[in-house]
């Protein structure tokens, strides 16, 4: 019934909805790919999405939308000039080796430019991020996706100093650590990418890179002086590796809370032209280049929820149960 439901607003509200917000860009948001199911806590959290789905949905943007670059988006933002009718930019968070591997060769074939932000101590040491240090461990020790859920929600809300004294005390607890994410006996979709892949796509002139701070903290919650390091260093490491200008940031976590008037101060004077969050919505001409909000791609969604998420459906609806409250 909830199948056929959607398949009845997909036909006949979406393509009413895109054409109210054809004019109103929109920036997705990816994390990894995976080519394979997963069971118990391993992507138990969908962010990492089928490439088989990867692929429906970019066909899908081809038919219905412009896929454009982010630095086309900033561009168009930054001489408030209007973008393409129906746009929407691509962005992959963290650094995953799998948007090589799985989601490079659909960008080359659909010829969907796309914007990679890097954790650079992930890349550049395979040091994983905490919060893939989590779901290995509880995968590995066969714990419970609710309980890891409910622990990474509790430690994003610490100051970000401590949550790796948290961390590592679990992994000794149960014996199991995550410690080096390209070891070829660790599942793939935990693997970083090298530099060379990080040159070869950006040589394509199919993607270009951004920040995503070195070490993956939360930087609403960290000092200035901290906030400052993670910013320069993982700027610095990718000028040097690519040779390009690191022009766009992306905040880890990105929510309420994990930035500030602060942070986006230091964003500026590090000399990033863009700045996005994870917070929903869609590109508003009218706010600049910075504090872009976007949206969640995830490996639940199928096409009908997908296009209705595109076509602003979902938010309607969740204003309306809002007023409701």
């Amino acid at each position: 019934m909830k199948f056929l439901l959607r398949q009845l607003l997909t036909h006949s509200v979406s393509p009413v909805l895109r054409a109210r917000l054809k004019q109103q860009p929109c920036i997705l948001m990816f994390h990894g790919f995976t080519d394979r199911p997963h069971s118990g806590c391993e992507n138990s959290q969908h962010k990492h999405l089928h490439v088989e789905k990867l692929k429906t949905f970019l066909q899908f943007l081809k038919r219905h939308y412009q896929i454009i670059s982010l630095n086309e988006l900033t561009r168009c933002l930054s001489m408030q000039e209007p973008p393409p009718e129906g746009s929407v930019v691509l962005t992959f968070d963290d650094g995953f080796a799998s948007c090589h591997q799985l989601a490079y060769p659909l960008q080359q074939c659909y010829e969907a430019p796309a914007t990679i932000y890097l954790a650079t101590e992930f890349v550049d040491q395979n040091t994983p991020i905490w919060t893939d240090r989590v779901d290995y461990l509880f995968h590995a020790a066969g714990l419970q996706p609710k309980e890891m859920r409910a622990l990474k929600q509790r430690l994003k809300k610490l100051p970000s100093a401590d949550i790796e004294p948290v961390v590592c005390e679990l992994e000794q607890l149960h014996g199991i650590a995550l410690t080096r994410s390209n070891r070829p006996e660790i599942p793939a979709i935990y693997h970083s990418l090298t530099w060379d892949q990080v040159r070869e796509m950006q040589d394509s002139g199919l993607v270009n890179f951004g920040a995503h701070t070195h070490t993956h903290k939360i930087l609403g919650h960290c000092d200035a002086a901290t906030i400052g390091t993670e910013l320069a260093t993982s700027k610095q490491l990718i000028e040097r590796e690519t040779l390009r200008p690191c022009e766009h940031f992306c905040y880890p976590n990105g929510g309420l809370g994990d930035f500030s008037t602060a942070s986006e101060q230091l964003v500026k004077e590090t000399g990033f032209k863009t700045s996005t969050t994870t917070l929903a919505g869609w590109v508003n001409r009218a706010q600049g280049t910075y504090l872009l909000p976007r949206l969640g791609v995830t490996n639940d969604l199928d096409l009908p929820r997908f296009d209705l998420m595109l076509a602003g459906f979902s938010a309607g609806m969740q204003r309306l149960r809002n007023l409701g409250n």
